[in-house]
């Protein structure tokens, strides 16, 4: 896939694991990667009167591994991505050339420690395991599932951190907006690298998430780079304005998860 938008899209994989009950609350998601074939919807749960959020059967089974890993990332956003991305399915297929839980695209994200042969390669042992069970899996094998994406997410949340430090926005760390707009730099990263620097000159750092969204909305086509006026100008599958506006709404899942780890 190119870089530019990812899904939302949700193996949920509940059935699969026998004996694991989850309620599910149903929210709905949308898929927003140009051209991907994982169109289903998002789902997750919250317990009653809590806010310990679970995740499907397929993604909660990550949540010590990425616990273990996640250095000061919130752990509830990282299961979000992996929700987004695959559903938690090691097996899971966007286009050629991605693979794994976080659907890492090759072969730029091989600067973050795995491979797609790598991936591959583990998806077709997990086919003969237990679906409630990755004890099976090595020390690398984790690594390259689970490790390669939270450095992605470091390296995205990096990436954040320095054009709002270059054009005075302040949105605290572990905030919503600040978590929306570290997916953005996943979904479609010139909404960060290129507009947030153009609004910030013609009308000042945008104070929120949402200020940002309208800011983005508003900007002029023909100010866009040739990836922004595509996403752009490409028809919504969700009934917004633009193509653009779905990889706004797809960052703000992890928003919400990333800010509810306040």
């Amino acid at each position: 896939m190119a870089r530019g938008e990812r899904t939302l899209g949700v193996a949920l994989g509940v059935g699969a694991l026998a004996g694991v009950g989850v309620p599910l609350l149903s929210r709905r998601g949308f898929a927003s990667t140009l051209g991907s074939p994982r169109e289903r919807p998002s789902s997750l749960s919250e317990i009653p009167g809590g806010s310990i959020v679970r995740f499907p059967p397929l993604v909660e089974r990550w949540r010590s591994e990425v616990a273990r890993r996640s250095k000061d990332l919130p752990v509830p956003a990282i299961l979000e991505w992996i929700l987004i991305e695959s559903g938690g399915d090691m097996c899971s297929v966007g286009n050629r050339n991605e693979a794994g839980i976080f659907q890492l695209a090759f072969p730029g994200d091989a600067v973050y420690g795995a491979t797609l042969e790598g991936l591959r390669a583990i998806c077709e042992k997990s086919r003969r395991q237990n679906p409630a069970d990755i004890s099976w899996l090595s020390e690398s094998d984790l690594d390259m599932e689970v490790g390669a994406g939270i450095r992605k997410i470091l390296a995205a949340r990096d990436t954040v951190r320095q054009v709002f430090a270059a054009n005075g926005v302040t949105w605290p760390e572990m905030s919503y907006d600040f978590g929306s707009a570290v997916k953005q730099v996943h979904a479609a990263p010139a909404v960060i690298t290129e507009l947030v620097p153009k609004i910030a000159r013609s009308a000042g750092p945008p104070a929120s998430w949402t200020e940002l969204r309208k800011s983005v909305m508003a900007f002029p086509l023909a100010q866009m780079g040739a990836g922004l006026r595509q996403l752009a100008s490409a028809p919504s599958r969700h009934g917004l304005s633009n193509r653009l506006e779905d990889t706004l709404r797809n960052a703000e899942f992890v928003g919400r998860a990333w800010g509810s780890a306040a």
